[in-house]
């Protein structure tokens, strides 16, 4: 039986791997009940665990000590048959991350709050006015904390999905980017140009 997916799409770079996880945090989970649920998150500096946070309600916090599967979506382009020469079969190019862990919900309140706002900090970094949790007066600070549960999943494997036609020459593959590149230079330049056109109207 043939592997999948081929050996010259997986990506095993940690650092290649984090970094999809940061430019696209939006993650699938999925439980051991077979629930699915879509939350950011975050990975630590090492690249051993992830965190975020969900609502009391969320069917996640019944994982807690229980593995999950993650998946994170990065970018992703169909790419046609009239795109560059010598590409003979529609397909479609895509990078997924998948992780398998533990989940653990951190029932130190200290602790748990101390990590959201870790978590806050991290997704305002590139706001021109970040937020900060710690503006929530203590009151506030414990209704939310009573919405809401903190988590980390002990990451056990990661391994990534990266299919970008390596199985075709170097030339090939360079063609399809310059080509996508032009493509979304093409669409962003019709966008302004129809923006700009509603205006005048």
């Amino acid at each position: 039986m043939k592997r999948y997916p081929k050996r010259q799409f997986i990506e095993t770079n940690l650092s290649e791997l984090i970094n999809v996880i940061l430019a696209f945090p939006l993650a699938t989970i999925v439980d051991p009940h077979r629930n699915v649920v879509f939350i950011p998150l975050q990975p630590d500096e090492l690249g051993t665990q992830l965190s975020g946070h969900v609502a009391a309600y969320n069917p996640l916090v019944n994982a807690d000590g229980q593995e999950v599967v993650v998946v994170f979506s990065g970018e992703d382009d169909y790419i046609s048959p009239n795109l560059v020469s010598n590409q003979y079969l529609p397909t479609w190019h895509y990078k997924k991350v998948i992780v398998r862990g533990k989940l653990s919900i951190i029932q130190d309140p200290t602790l748990a709050w101390l990590e959201l706002v870790k978590q806050v900090e991290h997704v305002e970094q590139t706001e021109s006015s970040p937020w900060k949790a710690d503006s929530l007066n203590l009151q506030e600070q414990r209704m939310l904390m009573k919405q809401i549960q903190v988590f980390k999943i002990d990451i056990d494997s990661i391994e990534g999905n990266f299919k970008l036609s390596q199985h075709k020459s170097t030339e090939h593959q360079f063609a399809i980017r310059d080509a996508l590149q032009a493509k979304k230079e093409q669409q962003v330049g019709t966008q302004k140009t129809t923006r700009n056109a509603e205006i005048i109207a």
